[in-house]
């Protein structure tokens, strides 16, 4: 600048200054604007009231919406073209570098490229809390651009149409990105919601393609996916991540193997490891839906229920090396993870409360934070998602090496052990929504108290399968250590149901295999999970069944014995089902047609038509902790066999049964008995070493018992009830290398059966020389069993009594009970009874046992405590050739008589165990009231006896009395040896038949029982006595007999082969013989080493004798021998008389010697007969 322009420029500046100067003295003063009134000089207090901001763009506020308030699209430095294009409804926004001036090509490049779609808002009644515009981005570092036709300008571009875009990663052409987004194409999508924590991110190093997909009319339509990729995609779905609260939703790529354990899941959670993505594959195919010819109405097209809500994309695939990770709401069952809609909202807890409650409020929330799993799905092949279905497919590499692994893998991994994998060729999942759990937007805000956060993903159906012929469906478990081989598994989460089908089908849980169906035979196994009604209280959830179709087996593992010995099969299903009752899981087994139990160590199988099984887990330990868990051995809790039933055990075999049911209950322990503490011995002295232990004698080996063989039994329905109790725990293990149970297991009694319908028992005799065992028989069945004995009830029919035989004895009737426990037996009504005896009804012993047959009308009872039997109503005991008859019969033994061998006490050393044996019988008429006839006012004793040789009948006996009693123990008050004693109450008559002498004249009552042959000849004679008082017969062991009768005595002797002869006293038969006296007829024998039997007979009270020579009478007559003694008394001499010769003598003794005919008169009054005059007897009759 020169110096004139200087000068010319100040002066300037003075001209101007001077000019102001003189302008405001002149008009300064003036002012123009009116006073603002005083109301508008006030602040206002408007929040709404803002000062303007700096105007922007509508294209720039859009790409800030869609790719964040400070993204470097924003920036015209970086991103020199920013446009903004509308299609109909569709809002697209440009960023871009700055095109070619002139590129004359279809073909247009750009660098860096960023698009963003905006979709057709909703009207704001229809909006969801939160809901915003969907947009979706696009972004790129390079980007090849096809249109139409050639664009000469940057210009032309707007109007030409986008036919196919090429996106290109190139990091050396990348501009500065907060988003670290250089070097990959990035592909979002906000999912409707403002809150960045839900996008959906596409991630990959490209290049990715796109094409138009709508076709022009006319043209054929196109083939080939829409938009695709070859490299690796990275897909991340920041809504299903989990997340701390306050942190962003991020995540780090890892392999399968790394995150697929419970540790790795827990990190995550906890918020100690960044998760990874939610799919990551190697290349991508995406179709789009076609173009709608122009001119036609777009279709009101309804979303399927369910669907994912993706517009325009009709299919995505990925080729290769597929990885989903998906995270579940934790808790689901199998592979379906629905929400529980009753678990706790996970919420962020507010600052408030989070300063409040400080860590231990935090610690809460991480907790419940864990409650989620992670789902994941891993294949080396491809992977299809049909967005219209809802429906993913995975399937394994085709033509793949065959020693390489190649399956879809699924794993649900919790955050705790207890991981599920299924392996599989193909995968289907069909989705209820969003397949990463995205069903609905949130709110930008944080979440308030009440709220629910996202759920996790959710599907409907998952269907998985093998197609290779050998090749196995694998589903494993490891919380439930169950694994399962099939060739299909469909589950299906509406109905909560799992199916898996195979042929075979195997499944092996804790060392327990299940086996079903076979290679022409499928088997499905069906899981159903109904769920809970309302107000279904806690302790009652989780219902559970499980199906088994087909003809299949289990066989159950034995931890204590290392074995697997127990077995069920079926042929047509096996049904499980779970439920909790009482705070206690109770599990079903149902076995249908031609099921079976079996324990090949135990020696027991069980088969019925249908088996049920009810199995309880045990209560925990009174000493137990709160919250701790019990045994988790469950214990069965109720059994029952349907149609068909049988059974074998080493105790008792069930031949046939229509049902049979069995109740278990927990019982405690007896209480030990107390044992006194024995005194401390006193120790040894000083200096003095101890005495040592006395070596204890060796005991004797005990006899070894024979097993008693299986009891029988037969019946219609059998129901038993069973005690468990614990079992002592062992100490050691009872043989080498033999596992030991530290808890002693359980110890099973039973407590009470129940059988009905024509119920048959039988069991074997332990000795095969005997010739029964145990036989039973009836309508129903009762058993009452304790420790100390068991009470058996058995019922007959009305038309059959019931029977009971144990070897040698039985008991008939109506109802039958044996009592061990108190050592009774009753029989109610007409029944029997039947034991064998030692001794006969006289209380003789006999040298082979015979049995007691004793039939009554009203009933039995006997206590074998107190040693009586006692028998009611037309009772008849009969043994060998004897038998009693009587109206009331009561047996006294000499000693207890014990049904249970528990009750017996021990026999002492050296001594011989001998059975009880009759004491004392007792025999009484029926009331005159109640007898129906005269015979039941009697009592009838019969004995008949037979030679041994030929069987002929040699003797026999009857006694017909008011009351009979007999005693097989008397002793004499003077003391001596016992005897046997008979007492019969009169009127009554003694019927006697036997062998006799031909040459007694006048014989009076027989010859005792054992006495010698008469000389002269034997016959049979009958003899009749009959008594109006008693009568009291003694035997000494067959040295000694006596039979005493009292009070109007009269006895008939005469020769008869008919024992049951019917004798007229006023009419008698030739031969007869007769004696009667008043007061007393004494009979006695005496058996002496070598000597003849002596023979004594004495009538006492107006006796009278008469025989078909000679009558006699005296006030006694006494027979010793053959001789006949008749003594009178005072005035009133004695009498004989020769009934032919006329020979009459009187005197105060007569002897008369039978053999000789001689008479002895002393005392005579009427002479002495010669002793060489013989009578005359009558010719005998032609």
């Amino acid at each position: 600048m020169t110096p004139r322009r200087i000068l010319m420029l100040v002066g300037g500046f003075a001209a101007f200054a001077a000019a102001y100067v003189v302008y405001a003295q002149a008009y300064g003063w003036l002012d123009g604007l009116p006073l603002l009134p005083e109301r508008m000089l006030a602040a206002s207090k408007d929040p709404t009231c803002v000062p303007p901001v700096r105007l922007t763009s509508p294209t720039i506020e859009l790409i800030k919406i869609a790719f964040g308030e400070k993204c470097p699209e924003a920036e015209s430095a970086h991103y020199p073209t920013q446009l903004r294009f509308l299609q109909g409804d569709t809002t697209i926004v440009f960023a871009a570098g700055s095109p070619p001036s002139n590129p004359n090509s279809n073909r247009v490049t750009l660098a860096p490229f960023s698009i963003a779609l905006f979709g057709r808002p909703r009207p704001e009644h229809l909006r969801a809390p939160g809901e915003v515009t969907e947009i979706s981005t696009v972004h790129a570092d390079r980007a090849v651009l096809e249109f139409d036709r050639v664009v000469q300008s940057a210009t032309e571009m707007n109007s030409a149409k986008l036919v196919r875009l090429e996106l290109i990663s190139d990091p050396e052409q990348a501009v500065p990105d907060a988003y670290q987004r250089a070097g990959k194409v990035h592909v979002t999508n906000n999912q409707r919601s403002a809150d960045p924590n839900r996008r959906l991110v596409i991630k990959t190093v490209g290049p990715m393609f796109y094409r138009d997909p709508k076709v022009p009319p006319g043209a054929p339509p196109a083939t080939g996916p829409d938009i695709w990729t070859d490299a690796a995609v990275e897909i991340v779905d920041r809504s299903n991540l989990p997340r701390q609260p306050g942190e962003p939703a991020a995540s780090a790529p890892a392999t399968a193997e790394e995150v697929r354990n419970p540790a790795a899941v827990a990190a995550i959670l906890g918020g100690r490891r960044l998760p990874p993505p939610t799919v990551t594959a190697v290349g991508l195919r995406v179709y789009l839906e076609p173009q709608r010819p122009q001119g036609k109405p777009a279709p009101k097209k309804q979303p399927n229920e369910g669907s994912a809500g993706f517009g325009g994309v009709q299919r995505v695939e990925f080729l290769e090396k597929v990885v989903m990770n998906l995270w579940t709401d934790g808790g689901g069952q199998g592979f379906a993870a629905g929400p529980d809609p009753k678990q706790a909202a996970a919420v962020e807890p507010p600052a408030a409360l989070a300063a409040v409650g400080g860590g231990l409020f935090h610690g809460a929330r991480a907790v419940r934070g864990l409650n989620r799993d992670l789902l994941q799905v891993e294949t080396r092949g491809p992977f299809v998602y049909d967005a219209e279905k809802n429906l993913a497919r995975f399937d394994v590499l085709p033509l793949a090496d065959p020693n390489l692994p190649n399956d879809v893998q699924v794993s649900k991994v919790p955050p705790r052990a207890g991981t599920q994998t299924l392996f599989s060729q193909v995968l289907e999942l069909e989705f209820n929504g969003n397949p990463t759990g995205n069903a609905a937007p949130a709110p930008a805000a944080p979440a308030r108290p009440g709220e629910a956060a996202p759920g996790g993903a959710k599907f409907k159906k998952l269907h998985a399968w093998t197609y290779t012929a050998g090749r196995f469906l694998t589903v494993s478990s490891d919380g439930d250590q169950l694994e399962a081989y099939g060739q299909d598994l469909v589950y299906d989460a509406a109905a909560s149901r799992t199916q898996l089908t195979g042929t075979p089908l195997y499944a092996v849980q804790q060392r327990n295999v299940l086996t079903a169906g076979g290679p022409k035979q499928p088997a499905v196994l069906v899981i159903d999970q109904p769920p809970n009604p309302p107000g279904t209280p806690a302790d009652q959830q989780r219902k559970m069944q499980a199906t088994v179709l087909g003809p299949g087996s289990v066989e159950l593992y034995d931890a204590a014995t290392n074995a697997t010995s127990v077995k069920a099969t079926w042929l047509t299903s096996m049904v499980q089902s779970r439920e909790a009752a009482d705070g206690r899981d109770i599990e079903l087994y149902t076995f249908n047609d031609g099921a079976k139990f079996e324990d090949v160590k135990a020696d027991f199988w069980l088969k019925g038509k249908v088996l049920k099984l009810w199995l309880i887990a045990p209560p925990p330990a009174a000493n137990a902790p709160a919250g701790a868990a019990g045994p988790s051995r469950s214990q069965p809790h109720r059994l029952q066999a349907l149609a068909d039933v049988s059974a074998h055990s080493a105790e008792m075999d069930i031949e046939q049964a229509d049902h049979l049911n069995t109740l278990f209950r927990d019982v405690q322990p007896p209480a030990a008995p107390v044992v006194a503490a024995a005194s401390a011995p006193a120790g040894p002295r000083p200096m003095q070493p101890p005495a040592p232990a006395p070596t204890p004698a060796p005991a004797p080996p005990k006899p070894v018992e024979k097993s008693k063989p299986p009891m029988k039994l037969r019946a219609r329905t059998i129901e038993t009830w069973v005690t468990r109790l614990p079992a002592p725990k062992t100490p050691a293990p009872p043989k080498p290398g033999a596992p030991a149970d530290p808890a002693g297991g359980m110890k099973y009694q039973m407590e009470k059966a129940r059988c009905e319908g024509n119920v048959t028992v039988h069991q074997d005799p332990v000795d095969a020389t005997k010739p029964r065992g145990t036989d039973i028989l009836g309508s129903r069945m009762l058993i009452d069993s304790t420790p100390d004995g068991s009470v058996l009830t058995v019922f007959g029919w009305d038309d059959k009594p019931g029977e009971v035989h144990n070897e040698g004895t039985s008991l008939v009737g109506p109802k039958v009970v044996i009592d061990q426990l108190h050592n009774s037996a009753t029989i109610e009504g007409r029944g029997s009874l039947v034991m064998p005896a030692s001794s006969d009804l006289n209380g003789s012993a006999l040298k082979q046992p015979e049995p007691v047959v004793v039939h009554f009308r009203d009933g039995m009872k006997f206590q074998g405590a107190k040693k009586v039997a006692d028998f009611f109503g037309k009772v008849t005991a009969a043994q060998g050739s004897g038998w009693v008859t009587c109206h009331t019969l009561q047996v006294n033994f000499d000693r207890p008589v014990y049904l249970s061998q528990a009750n017996r006490p021990p026999t002492a050393p050296g001594q011989k165990d001998e059975s009880a044996k009759l004491d004392v019988v007792y025999c009484y008429p029926a009331p005159a009231d109640t007898a129906e006839s005269a015979q039941e006012k009697q009592v009838y004793f019969d004995q008949l006896d037979r030679d041994p040789q030929t069987g002929r009948p040699v003797r026999r006996q009857r006694i017909e009395a008011r009351e009979l009693t007999l005693r097989a123990q008397v002793r004499d008050a003077g003391g001596g040896e016992p005897y046997k004693f008979l007492r019969a109450a009169g009127p009554g008559i003694v019927r006697t038949w036997q062998p006799g002498s031909r040459d007694d004249a006048a014989a009076g009552p027989p010859a005792p029982k054992g006495a010698g042959p008469q000389p002269g000849g034997a016959e049979m004679k009958l003899t009749i006595v009959n008594f109006s008082g008693t009568m009291v017969g003694k035997d000494k062991g067959g040295v000694y007999r006596e039979a005493t009768f009292y009070d109007s005595v009269r006895v008939i002797d005469l020769p008869s082969d008919n024992p049951d002869l019917v004798v007229e006293p006023h009419k008698l038969p030739p031969q007869a013989t007769t004696l009667s006296c008043a007061d007393q007829l004494v009979v006695w024998s005496h058996a002496r080493p070598n000597q003849p039997t002596e023979q004594h007979m004495k009538a006492t009270g107006n006796s009278y004798l008469q025989s078909q020579e000679y009558d006699g009478w005296g006030e006694t007559i006494e027979l010793v021998g053959k001789t006949v003694i008749f003594v009178g008394e005072g005035s009133v001499p004695a009498r004989i008389k020769n009934r032919f010769n006329g020979n009459d003598q009187t005197g105060k003794k007569i002897i008369f010697d039978r053999a000789t005919n001689h008479y002895k008169v002393e005392g005579s009054l009427g002479g002495t007969l010669s002793p060489g005059a013989s009578p005359q007897r009558p010719a005998p009759k032609k």
